[in-house]
């Protein structure tokens, strides 16, 4: 079991020493073409918090800091790494991590997952994730697609 402050207070610099801006629960990284947004959303049954990412594009929207539900491209952490879901999820349960789990998460947030919300700044590398099959139409909002 992990302790709410805890959690965020190892979590977050972790983020925001990779170039991200914190705003409440939520962390932004700016490019020229997106905006990418990782949510924080607490479940309303359980000490369960979700990971929500967003990706907005800027030529359609300047919104500086848009929210993770309001963008062209929305899906949940555990929804693109399926073959981490198990760790992701304990890791984001207040009562089932701890900090060999924790550990293990903030090395995937490390090493996997904030390359790859850098690489989303980009439609180019964006574009490159559709054709590679790895951003499904689901993760897409208002009908939006390549």
């Amino acid at each position: 079991m992990i302790e709410k402050s805890e959690f965020f207070r190892i979590l977050i610099p972790v983020f925001c020493s990779k170039g991200f801006v914190r705003k409440g629960l939520s962390l932004y990284l700016i490019g020229e073409e997106c905006v990418v947004v990782v949510n924080f959303q607490r479940s309303q049954w359980d000490a369960q918090y979700y990971i929500n990412i967003g990706i907005n594009m800027r030529f359609l929207v300047q919104t500086e800091y848009p929210k993770a539900e309001s963008c062209h491209i929305e899906y949940r952490l555990e929804r693109f790494f399926p073959q981490h879901r198990e760790l992701i999820l304990k890791a984001t349960s207040l009562e089932k991590c701890d900090a060999t789990i924790l550990n293990e998460f903030i090395n995937l947030v490390g090493k996997s997952v904030i390359p790859l919300l850098k690489d989303s700044l980009h439609e180019k590398n964006l574009r490159e994730m559709w054709t590679k099959g790895l951003l499904r139409r689901e993760f897409f909002c208002y009908g939006f697609t390549f």
